[in-house]
């Protein structure tokens, strides 16, 4: 007898009793499809045996997940997703009830064939949903026209704006401003003016999810102001979020933390008295500028990135701080363009399966010491997969100097000069 997992068995049964024959197929799963009756009742049966259909739920996690997990792989899609993923649980509980109802129709060979392709619509615009709210693509760039078509069904939602000030008049005896923003999938661009303001902000968005909140108290000296957004659902359709901050009083201390996870965010420090910044990105994309100016109450600067992309620009303004990098999958540029103080400046470098790219003046005295994976660290005329300590020609007789510890998994670091 063939095994009762085969899609398709043929049985030939000689028995007088039907019934006990029908009961036997039923528990097996199989359907009894045709019966042959000789001169005396019943003696010969032949029995094609036929699978129940395959539940819907598998088919929907495996295909969500699979995209998910390709999206993720490709830097489309944070990790992060995955916490959002998990609140559609509920679905699985309707496709389940789903399979249950039908198994009990005639209809059920075909609402397979239908529940097949409810499966692979429901997973696709759920990837969809999760790709405008994670990504904020425009979707008429792209060379998928049911992605335009999808864009153009849903519509444009409706813009609204928002303006946030802080005065210096509601303040005194400011010595310092800690400025904290939290924005998830939006976009910031952040730079200085000569206003009498504080802070300033212009937030243009389409779903309450990004309209902003400004959170402001005093502490001895110093301001702590709190910009953020609340992305607590996901939207399907057409989100916007592009939020400008300006700070002015170049007189008072600033500390900066900014956090995007799969936004894009441009930070024009040019005129800010920066004493510390720290940074974090997901999957996003982060450009700093650090401008050409002198930054001398400069102590730490801090940036954490996930799979997404930083870009440091003219860190010899903030050569007398220390500057710590954390890259996990995601690329990294940092540019030591300009002059740099005399003095030793201390750049620590962690890579998990990244890329950092690292621009230094020729003339800066460069010292690496570094512990390397399965992963390659290039410096000069060098290219090694082993610990050790590299050292420029000119570093003992260079005034100004770079200090580097790195530490690298299966990524790679390039150290180039400009």
């Amino acid at each position: 007898m063939a095994d009762k997992k085969t899609a398709n068995i043929e049985k030939t049964l000689k028995n007088d009793d039907e019934k006990m024959i029908r009961e036997a197929v039923k528990e097996s799963g199989e359907v009894l499809t045709d019966t042959k009756r000789g001169p005396s009742g019943l003696e010969e049966i032949s029995i094609k045996g036929e699978r129940r259909g395959i539940s819907l739920i598998w088919p929907f996690i495996l295909i969500s997940a699979g995209f998910i997990l390709l999206f993720n792989y490709f830097n489309i899609l944070p990790w992060s997703v995955w916490g959002v993923a998990w609140r559609f649980w509920p679905v699985i509980l309707i496709l389940g009830g789903f399979e249950i109802f039908l198994r009990k129709t005639i209809w059920h060979a075909f609402f397979q064939i239908l529940g097949g392709a409810v499966v692979i619509i429901l997973a696709s615009i759920f990837i969809l949903g999760l790709y405008f709210q994670f990504r904020q693509e425009k979707v008429s760039e792209s060379p998928f026209n049911f992605l335009q078509l999808f864009y153009q069904i849903t519509g444009p939602l409706e813009e609204k704006t928002k303006e946030l000030t802080v005065s210096q008049n509601e303040y005194s005896n400011l010595e310092k401003i800690n400025l904290e923003v939290k924005l998830g999938s939006q976009e910031l661009n952040l730079s200085t003016d000569n206003s009498d303001d504080l802070f300033y902000s212009k937030a243009v968005y389409n779903t309450s999810n990004f309209e902003p909140t400004l959170t402001k108290s005093q502490v001895g000296k110093d301001l702590f102001l709190i910009y953020e957004t609340q992305e607590n659902q996901i939207s399907f359709f057409n989100v916007k979020g592009e939020h400008e901050i300006k700070l002015s009083q170049a007189e008072l201390l600033t500390d900066l933390t900014i956090g995007l996870d799969s936004g894009k965010g441009n930070l024009n420090c040019e005129n800010l008295n920066l004493e510390k910044a720290t940074l974090t990105i997901g999957s996003g994309e982060l450009e700093a500028d650090f401008g050409s100016q002198k930054m001398e109450k400069v102590q730490t600067v801090e940036a954490t990135v996930g799979s997404g992309k930083l870009e440091l620009k003219n860190l010899s303004s903030i050569a007398s701080s220390h500057l710590n990098v954390d890259v996990g999958s995601g690329r990294s540029t940092l540019s030591f363009g300009g002059e740099i103080d005399k003095g030793d400046f201390l750049v620590t470098v962690n890579v998990g399966s990244g890329k950092i790219l690292i621009e230094i003046p020729e003339d800066i005295g460069i010292k690496v010491s570094y512990k390397i994976g399965s992963g390659n660290l290039t410096v000069g005329d060098l290219k090694t997969s082993d610990d050790g300590v590299y050292t420029s020609p000119n570093y003992t007789d260079a005034e100004s100097k770079i200090n580097l510890d790195l530490v690298v998994g299966s990524g790679s670091v390039e150290v180039a000069t400009l």
